[in-house]
């Protein structure tokens, strides 16, 4: 009897081991929080960006720029292994979350009447440098979390760790696409 039982416990053992180590293998990720993380910084600079536009009087839209910055994404992305088509997706969605920050605080500075504000840091020289550093970052985060992201057993981690660390609807919209991949 006994050498019946001690073959059904390894049998157990093994079966349940690749679920642990799977939900193990998430949870030791730090990519998804990476990934988060400087999602969450890129869309702080939006208020910077917005501050200097305001000032500036210029339109937060450019179409032209945008299509050359991610042009330069998916070119960068790709090199590192990241899909094309999929990388298209995720930068457009990061420029959108960031021109919804910036239309929300412009509408609050309307209705309040809002002057001019001191102390923009300059969008060429300071901030669009640290926006470039952080996509970089970013794509290299993407590359690194690209296979988890990919087991349908990590998703309830993405999930919550959405839910955790990106508490603002426009943050929450530029992790949107990280779901869609599946």
């Amino acid at each position: 009897m006994r050498l019946f039982i001690f073959p059904l416990f390894v049998l157990a053992l093994l079966s349940a081991r690749p679920a642990f180590s799977a939900q193990a293998y998430c949870n030791g990720v730090d990519s998804f929080e990476t990934v988060l993380s400087l999602l969450s910084k890129r869309l702080d600079l939006a208020a910077d960006v917005a501050r200097y536009k305001w000032n500036q009087k210029a339109d937060i839209e450019d179409s032209a720029r945008e299509q050359l910055i991610i042009k330069k994404l998916i070119t960068d992305a790709t090199a590192k292994g990241l899909p094309a088509e999929w990388s298209e997706q995720f930068f457009r969605a990061q420029i959108e979350a960031s021109k919804s920050v910036q239309r929300q605080l412009f509408g609050d500075w309307q209705k309040n009447h809002a002057g001019t504000f001191a102390d923009v840091p300059d969008l060429n020289s300071q901030t669009r440098p640290k926006l470039y550093a952080l996509m970089s970052d970013l794509i290299d985060a993407l590359t690194k979390a690209w296979q988890p992201l990919h087991q349908e057993q990590c998703k309830s981690v993405l999930d919550r760790l959405v839910r955790e660390k990106l508490l603002k609807s426009e943050y929450k919209a530029a992790s949107k696409p990280l779901f869609e991949m599946r």
